[in-house]
């Protein structure tokens, strides 16, 4: 079964438990006041203890189930834990009949099967949406049931019972086929936005997070930094000559170049918390955060080497030229009062300044740092 089916079942399953833990007390109450008198005390105040240990014992695997964090990673354990109750509940609910007589009163006789009828018809509804709870609660009831009126002759019963069940289990089917198509279509729904939101805030070519995405890390690490008042850098890297590249190589080198950068740039970045993003065309952006001027500088540094060490041949401006690029830095502590376009203006600024003064170097909003890689 797929997981995400498994798992959507088990939040269903759980949400109707604390409504049928309810059910039993209620049923349970009214059970035991029609009962009292017409039955082994003994026999049944032991029926009352277990009954009360299958109550006890669903209550908190539904308190464990819901105080988990990550339920996701232990379907099978809290699948087999409410099976279990699902079982034991059934199995009580079935026992009950062996304290059938046919000498009760015509009323106590109707309210025992009117009881586990409405219980059964509860669970249709409740627990049908997985065939193997609503068999585990309701084949107890039905083949006591019937055993217990064999015994006490009383055909007739056997007859509306088998005819009900049947008819229970029809609709119990339809509303099982129902609601798992509904679970099938949530599940295809929210995998088809989880692809679009990817598809809206991820660059296709590179798989690093697009514009979009970019803005709106930015503008919640800006928020954050604002709290925090620590530094925040922000990168901006630019492929040098990348138009003669791809009129030279042509496009497809041109796609090739672009990955081997974005993969230059993770592979720089040692913090899960640094951000690398396309900003458009031959351009990145690399958010740092918590990050000096100078720890900006290291990492473009790492760029720049790494780069160097893959060498991607290109021939412009020289034949014997490799591929290069430019970096611009800048680093503030966000203050209120300033907006986020702030320290892009600055870092964009820096970039431009590293390209005047030739390209193939780092440029921060402290100082102009020529690579030393080289």
């Amino acid at each position: 079964m797929n997981e995400k089916i498994k798992a959507r079942h088990q939040e269903l399953l759980y949400s109707q438990l604390s409504v049928s833990v309810l059910t039993s007390i209620v049923a349970g109450s009214f059970i035991t006041i029609m009962l009292w008198d017409e039955v082994d005390h003994v026999l049944f105040s032991i029926w009352l203890a277990f009954f009360v240990i299958v109550l006890i014992y669903r209550l908190l695997i539904l308190l464990f189930f819901n105080r988990s964090n990550d339920t996701s990673s232990h379907l099978n354990l809290w699948d087999n834990l409410n099976f279990a109750g699902t079982l034991m509940t059934g199995l009580i609910w079935g026992s009950l009949t062996f304290f059938y007589s046919s000498l009760w009163p015509p009323e106590v006789q109707i309210s025992l099967w009117v009881l586990l009828i409405a219980l059964m018809s509860g669970a249709s509804a409740s627990i049908s949406v997985v065939l193997k709870y609503y068999i585990a609660y309701c084949a107890p009831i039905i083949l006591f049931s019937f055993y217990v009126q064999y015994v006490n002759k009383s055909y007739y019963l056997i007859i509306i019972f088998f005819f009900y069940t049947l008819l229970l289990s029809m609709t119990a089917r339809n509303f099982r086929k129902q609601n798992n198509f509904i679970i099938e279509q949530q599940i295809m729904l929210i995998d088809a936005n989880d692809k679009l939101e990817a598809l809206a805030t991820k660059d296709a070519l590179t798989n690093l997070p697009n514009r979009r995405a970019f803005e709106n890390l930015f503008r919640n690490e800006w928020e954050r930094h604002l709290r925090s008042k620590k530094n925040l850098s922000l990168m901006m890297l630019d492929v040098d000559y990348f138009k003669n590249y791809n009129d030279h190589y042509g496009h497809s080198k041109g796609d090739e170049c672009l990955r081997s950068i974005a993969n230059i740039i993770q592979k720089s970045l040692l913090r899960p918390s640094d951000v690398a993003a396309r900003y458009g065309g031959e351009e990145f952006i690399i958010i740092l955060p918590e990050t000096s001027n100078e720890g900006a500088l290291e990492v473009a540094e790492r760029i720049h080497y790494n780069l160097k060490v893959i060498n991607i041949p290109h021939e412009y401006p020289r034949p014997d030229s490799r591929l290069t690029v430019s970096i611009g830095i800048a680093t503030l502590i966000p203050k209120s009062g300033k907006d986020s376009k702030v320290l892009q203006l600055l870092a964009d600024r820096e970039l431009y300044k590293a390209k005047a003064n030739g390209r193939n170097c780092t440029s921060s909003n402290e100082e102009i740092e020529e690579s030393t890689s080289y």
